[in-house]
């Protein structure tokens, strides 16, 4: 294979300020939108959970008016810096659809599966809130078998009362990852259980490890730990059929997106000095070019740099941290899907997912 060549030095200032963002997480904290408060407790977001009770009365045909997940993200933290959430018109997908934002451990994850936003099980994004109400929005998979929000229809029946709300906030931000939510489930119902992380995206990842996750006799939080390691991020938190039909644009929960990842590699820059041998995070691309531009913006927003140190920096995050998918539809993160300005290939991957095997192995 061609040798890929990198660029491995940053200057020495620039690089002190990325190291002291990722010092603790209290600056990253201070950026993060869904109101967090009590960051080591079980109740660490009590704004967003009133929101989420909310949203059950009109989920349960109780409440008046319209509820719009819209609205009530744009009126949580209003005072942080960055734009509003932006949406396209009235789609019931953007304002009636829970949101997805930041699933798994993400300030010491090791594989960042960073995407552009949830799909809506085939709902059209030309479905209006005029025509349907929430209610009527999550009634869609009773007449049209598998589409619509289903998943969240079994998050809130499959949850034990006094767990809803907490379960629903963990769909939005929540340490627990996707593939951790999956394996448990899948462990609990077997093979008719149709995990679609499991089964499509990492599937290269499952399979090699298959004895080991779906062992009876092994501990699901010896599992969880690992698991929770690989960590979806989402560009845009609102869900659309369509890239296009989510009016997208730079906002506030993006930027926070970005933040994650400036905060993971100053965190990692910090403990590499004191232990050498621990494992460099990643982070896979999908809609590479929007999360540049935010990427880009989050730098500016935090360091206040030039154009010109932007790009090394940018260069230099690039080389050492980034992946991309091979193309838009590549459906996997696989030794062939994932590149590097060259296909990373099997030795490479291998390297880079090890964490997630068997360790007794």
């Amino acid at each position: 294979m061609m040798e890929i060549k990198v660029i491995n030095n940053l200057n020495d200032d620039v690089k002190e300020k990325l190291k002291d963002f990722g010092k603790d997480d209290s600056k990253l904290n201070s950026l993060n939108p869904y109101g967090l408060e009590n960051p080591d407790k079980k109740d660490p977001y009590p704004k967003l959970d009133k929101i989420i009770e909310k949203f059950l009365k009109y989920y349960k045909g109780d409440g008046k008016g319209v509820f719009s997940w819209v609205e009530e993200l744009n009126e949580l933290e209003k005072d942080l810096e960055g734009e509003n959430i932006s949406y396209n018109g009235d789609s019931a997908n953007q304002h009636y659809c829970l949101p997805t934002h930041v699933n798994g451990d993400y300030k010491n994850g090791l594989i960042y599966h960073c995407l552009f936003n949830a799909g809506t099980n085939g709902v059209e994004d030309s479905l209006k809130i005029s025509e349907n109400s929430l209610y009527d929005y999550y009634k869609i998979p009773e007449k049209e078998l598998g589409k619509a929000p289903k998943d969240i229809n079994d998050i809130i029946s499959e949850s034990e009362e006094e767990k809803i709300v907490e379960n629903l906030r963990h769909n939005i931000i929540g340490f627990k990852s996707i593939l951790t939510k999956e394996i448990m489930k899948k462990r609990k119902e077997g093979e008719k259980y149709q995990a679609y992380y499991c089964d499509k995206y990492y599937q290269e990842i499952i399979e090699k490890n298959k004895n080991f996750y779906f062992d009876s006799d092994e501990n699901e939080d010896d599992i969880a730990k690992l698991t929770n390691k690989l960590v979806n991020i989402e560009l845009y938190p609102l869900s659309s059929k369509n890239k296009s039909g989510s009016g997208y644009k730079l906002n506030k929960f993006s930027l926070f997106g970005a933040y994650i990842i400036l905060y993971r590699i100053g965190k990692y820059l910090n403990d590499v000095e004191t232990n050498p041998n621990i494992q460099k995070p990643r982070f896979i691309f999908r809609s590479f070019t929007d999360w540049t531009a935010c990427i880009r913006a989050a730098i500016k927003n935090r360091f206040d740099f030039d154009d010109d140190t932007i790009d090394d920096m940018f260069e230099y995050l690039y080389d050492n941290f980034f992946l991309e998918f091979s193309s838009p539809n590549a459906g996997s993160v696989s030794s062939i899907n994932v590149v590097k300005k060259l296909r990373i290939g099997n030795e490479r991957f291998d390297k880079m997912t090890d964490f997630l095997s068997d360790p007794e192995n």
